[in-house]
C-alpha cells in the first residue's frame, strides 16, 4: 500500500470510530427484565425464570443495559424499579420485559411480587402497577417498549373475589385490562386484554418463545412485533392472541436495516471490513455495541459480539447498576460484634446482618485510624464565635464496622439580654457505631452536661437514635474511585418519639492530595457529594444536595468531614469550618 494509500486508510478507520462513539452515546438502549416464578402464597410458575433469562441474554446482544430481577419481592421490585425509571430519564430506547402473575382490579393492572397475598383490596398496594411502569418508559427520548407476559389463571385473584363478596369483586377482571399506548410506544401482552395466557410445556412460554426467536431480526421493530402475534396464534392454534398496540411515528430497527440486495451487502461488509481493523482492539463496549448495531448481519458482527461478552466479563455496563450478587454468608463472629455494641447505642439486628453480608458493603478496606481530633468554628444566634472540639477514639469491630466512643465540648460568649456575662458551655459523651469505614452511622447515644455562668451543672437525660431499616441500596460503596456512584434509604428514629427517612444519590466527585487536608497525611483524599430527600413524621419534606463533603482517605482507611486547610478550596458551605488538627493510626 502506498503512502497516501494509507493516509486513507487511517483516516477511515479513524472517522468510522469516531462515529460509533458519537452513535453510541446518542443512542443508550436500557431494559428492566423481571421473572417471578416462584411464588409464596401461591401456584409456582415453571417459565418466567428461563424467560427472563434468555430475553436477557437477547437484549444484551441487541445492546441493551439490563436490570434483571428473578424471583422479586415487593421490596425487590421496587428496588428494581427505581433504578430502571433513573436509567431511562438518559435513554433512546426503553424497554420493559415482565413475566409472572399479574392481575386487573377496577381497571387498574398489577404486577405480583412473589410475597404477594391477597386477603382483601387493600393488599393490592403491595403490588407493582403497571401505569407506574408506562410513566418510568416514557421518559426514554424515542423508543418505549412494554411487553407483558403476565395474563396466565392467578388463584390468588379467585380468592380476592371470595372473599371481598360478589359486589366488589365485579372488579376483578381474566387477565390484564387494556390501556392505552401513548406516543412512541409499543405494548404487548401475551394475550388479548381481558383473556389469560397459556404457560406451554417447554423451557419458555409460547410468546416468550415467539419473542426470541424474532426480537433479533434485521426488520422494523413494528414488524417484528406483529410476527410474533402471529407465531404465538399459531403455535396455540388460535387459542391465545396477543394483544398489540403501536404508536410510532418513523421506523426503528434494533439491529440495523437489512440489506436489500447483493451488491449493498457486499458495500455494507466492505465497510465493516475496514471499520473492524480500526476498532477491532477497542475496550469501550459503547463502540462495539454501535458497530454491532451498524454491521449486524456481517461476519464482522460476529466478532464484534465475541469480543463484548469478554469485555461484559469484567467490566460494569455503563449507566446501569448490575444485579448484586448472591448475599455473603453471615460471618461467624455475628453475635461476637452484636454483643460488643454497647447496649445504649440502638443499632438494629436486621441493620446490621445486611451491612455485613449486602454486596452494597463489601470489600471494605481494613480501618487504620485510631484516634483523631477535630475543631469546628462556627458563629452562635448572637453572631459571635462558637467553637466545638470534639475527640474521637475508635474501636474497630471488623467489616468496616467501627465504635466510636468520643467526647464533645462547645463554647460559646454567654450573652443573655445582648450583653457578655462569660462563657457558656456544655460537653457531650458520645458514643456511636458506624458502618462503611465511617460513612453511614448506624446508632447514637449522647449524654450531655451544660455549664451556664452563675449556675450550677446540669446533665440532661441520655439521648438515642438509630436506623431501623435501610433499603433501595443501589451499586455500591466500595471501591472508592472518581465516578464511582451509589444510592441508599434510611429509615430513623429517635429516642423522642420522632422519625425521620432519608434517600440518598451519592457520587465520588474528585480526588485530591491528602496533605490539602492534615500536613502529616499522606495519599489520596477523595471527596463524595450526594443528592437527597428527605421526610419526618411532622411532614417535614426537603429535598436539595448536601452543602458539606463528606471525604475518604486512603491512608485513614476512614470517611471524614473535614475542611480543607486551603481556605479557596474549602468545598464547604461558608462560616462552617471543621479541621482535622490531630490524628494517630492503628499500631
Amino acid at each position: 500500500m502506498g503512502k497516501l494509500q494509507a493516509i486513507i486508510a487511517s483516516l477511515v478507520a479513524l472517522s468510522a470510530a469516531t462515529a460509533f462513539d458519537a452513535h453510541a452515546q446518542a443512542e443508550k438502549r436500557v431494559a428492566l427484565v423481571i421473572g417471578n416464578s416462584a411464588y409464596k402464597n401461591t401456584t409456582r410458575l415453571p417459565n418466567p425464570k428461563n424467560d427472563a433469562e434468555d430475553v436477557a441474554a437477547a437484549l444484551n446482544r441487541l445492546g441493551f443495559e439490563t436490570v434483571v430481577g428473578i424471583d422479586l419481592d415487593k421490596s425487590g421490585m421496587e428496588q428494581a424499579s427505581i433504578r430502571f425509571a433513573r436509567a431511562a430519564r438518559e435513554a433512546d430506547t426503553a424497554l420493559f420485559y415482565y413475566s409472572g402473575h399479574a392481575m386487573q382490579f377496577a381497571g387498574t393492572n398489577y404486577l405480583m411480587p412473589v410475597d404477594a397475598k391477597l386477603d382483601d383490596e387493600a393488599d393490592l398496594r403491595l403490588m407493582i402497577k403497571v401505569e407506574d411502569i408506562v410513566a418510568d418508559l416514557q421518559q426514554a427520548k424515542n423508543l418505549r417498549i412494554l411487553v407483558l407476559d403476565s395474563c396466565r389463571d392467578n388463584p390468588l385473584a379467585e380468592e380476592l373475589k371470595r372473599s371481598i363478596g360478589r359486589t366488589r369483586a365485579a372488579g376483578i377482571g381474566r387477565g390484564l385490562a387494556k390501556i392505552d399506548s401513548p406516543q412512541g410506544m409499543i405494548l404487548a401482552y401475551a394475550t388479548q386484554a381481558g383473556r389469560t395466557a397459556d404457560d406451554g410445556s417447554g423451557r419458555n412460554s409460547p410468546y416468550t418463545s415467539a419473542f426470541l426467536k424474532h426480537i433479533e431480526a434485521q426488520d422494523e421493530i413494528g414488524t417484528i412485533f406483529r410476527r410474533i402475534s402471529a407465531d404465538v396464534f399459531a403455535e396455540t392454534k388460535s387459542a391465545q392472541l396477543p394483544e398489540l398496540s403501536l404508536s410510532l411515528i418513523g421506523e426503528f430497527y434494533l439491529r440495523g436495516r437489512a440489506a436489500s440486495s447483493p451488491a449493498e451487502a457486499a458495500a455494507l461488509a466492505n465497510e465493516a471490513a475496514q471499520a473492524w481493523t480500526s476498532i477491532a482492539g477497542t475496550s469501550s463496549p459503547a463502540v462495539l455495541e454501535a458497530f454491532i448495531r451498524r454491521f449486524g448481519t456481517t461476519v464482522y458482527a460476529d466478532l464484534a459480539r465475541a469480543r463484548l461478552e469478554e469485555l461484559k466479563k469484567s467490566q460494569v455496563a455503563v449507566g446501569i447498576v448490575p444485579d448484586k450478587p448472591a448475599p455473603a454468608r453471615m460471618p461467624d463472629d455475628f453475635d461476637a460484634i452484636r454483643k460488643a455494641i454497647p447496649n445504649n447505642v440502638p443499632v438494629n439486628s436486621e441493620v446490621l446482618r445486611t451491612v455485613l453480608t449486602d454486596p452494597f458493603f463489601a470489600n471494605a478496606p481494613p480501618l487504620r485510624l485510631a484516634r483523631y481530633h477535630t475543631t469546628k468554628t462556627t458563629k452562635n444566634s448572637n453572631g459571635k464565635p462558637a467553637t466545638t472540639n470534639r475527640d474521637n477514639r475508635l474501636r474497630s469491630l471488623g467489616g468496616g464496622l467501627f465504635q466510636n466512643d468520643g467526647s464533645e465540648d462547645y463554647s460559646s460568649p454567654w450573652m443573655p439580654f445582648g450583653k457578655q456575662q462569660g462563657t457558656y458551655r456544655s460537653s457531650d459523651a458520645v458514643h456511636s457505631v458506624y458502618a462503611a469505614n465511617g460513612y453511614i452511622i448506624l446508632g447514637n447515644y449522647s449524654r450531655r452536661t451544660t455549664y451556664i455562668p452563675g449556675k450550677k451543672p446540669e446533665t440532661a437525660a441520655g439521648y438515642s437514635s438509630g436506623i431501623e431499616k435501610i433499603d433501595r441500596l443501589t451499586g455500591s460503596i466500595f471501591p472508592v474511585t472518581v465516578g464511582n456512584k451509589f444510592g441508599y434509604r434510611t429509615f430513623w428514629r429517635f429516642s423522642s418519639g420522632s422519625t425521620h427517612t432519608v434517600e440518598l444519590q451519592c457520587e465520588v466527585t474528585e480526588k485530591r492530595s491528602a496533605k490539602e487536608f492534615h500536613s502529616e497525611l499522606t495519599g489520596e483524599a477523595f471527596l463524595l457529594f450526594c443528592d437527597y430527600e428527605s421526610w419526618t413524621n411532622q411532614s417535614d419534606h426537603r429535598r436539595g444536595r448536601t452543602l458539606v463533603p463528606t471525604l475518604f482517605f486512603e491512608e485513614l482507611g476512614a470517611f471524614l468531614q473535614v475542611d480543607s486547610t486551603d481556605p479557596n478550596k474549602a468545598g464547604a458551605v461558608k462560616g462552617y469550618d471543621t479541621r482535622l488538627t490531630s490524628f494517630s493510626l492503628v499500631r
